[in-house]
């Protein structure tokens, strides 16, 4: 079946989504960050309920559009963009969330950049925006063909990096609640920072690891996986 996925991937479309509120709200309703969310989204029109479409694992997501044409959510990536210009408001909000607590060692007020100075300093952009990404959900269907959810992250981190200083996340096994001492955490945990290390994310301090959208590294990793899938440009 993983051909027959590999053929349609020209197909899928991404969607980001940001939001955002129009005023000043408490929590997540700051002007220093957003919300967004990103999918990988494939159209299927004419096939019914013909395989390998019609299989559970396919899809995270199916929805019907105009007659005839069947929405297949293949991936889904969540996260918030912050604006370095307000590092002090974007720190009352990491702290007011436990989802992204961890990620306040790269936030300093003090600073212009509003970046950590170690962090700054690696980094060659210039840009006034961090994206934290939180969660990237693929379908098992899709998973073991070679880097197919690392190329959606890829493409939803350029379009979201225009403007982007940095991204970072932190590496974790989602299929475990909690890290510890967990049967196969320990491998899993370190199967999931190899895959992103892949893609050019390295280690900073506390797990957290970073990515530079401008770089080099990244730009090669991202052609290394569309020619390992077969999607590059001729």
């Amino acid at each position: 079946m993983h051909e027959e996925l590999r053929d349609a991937l020209p197909l899928v479309e991404l969607a980001v989504r940001l939001t955002a509120p129009l005023t000043e709200q408490a929590g997540l309703g700051s002007r220093a960050v957003a919300q967004w969310t990103g999918e990988a989204v494939l159209r299927i029109s004419g096939v019914g309920v013909e395989a390998p479409w019609s299989r559970e694992d396919v899809a995270l997501d199916r929805r019907e559009a105009d007659a005839g044409v069947l929405q297949l959510v293949v991936a889904t990536c969540t996260g918030l963009t912050v604006d370095l210009h307000w590092p002090g408001e974007a720190v009352e909000v990491l702290e007011s969330f436990v989802d992204y607590a961890h990620f306040l060692p790269l936030l300093d007020p003090e600073r212009s950049s509003g970046l950590d100075e170690d962090v700054d300093a690696a980094l060659a952009g210039r840009g006034p925006r961090l994206v934290l990404l939180d969660r990237v959900e693929l379908a098992p269907a899709w998973r073991g063909m070679g880097g197919v959810g690392r190329l959606v992250v890829s493409r939803l981190v350029r379009w979201l990096a225009a403007d982007t200083r940095l991204v970072a996340l932190q590496p974790f096994p989602t299929q475990f609640a909690n890290a510890g001492d967990a049967p196969g955490f320990a491998e899993a945990h370190a199967k999931v920072q190899q895959v992103w290390g892949s893609i050019g994310f390295a280690p900073w301090r506390d797990d957290i690891w970073c990515l530079d959208p401008a770089s080099p590294e990244f730009t090669r990793a991202v052609t290394r996986l569309e020619d390992r899938l077969g999607v590059a440009e001729d």
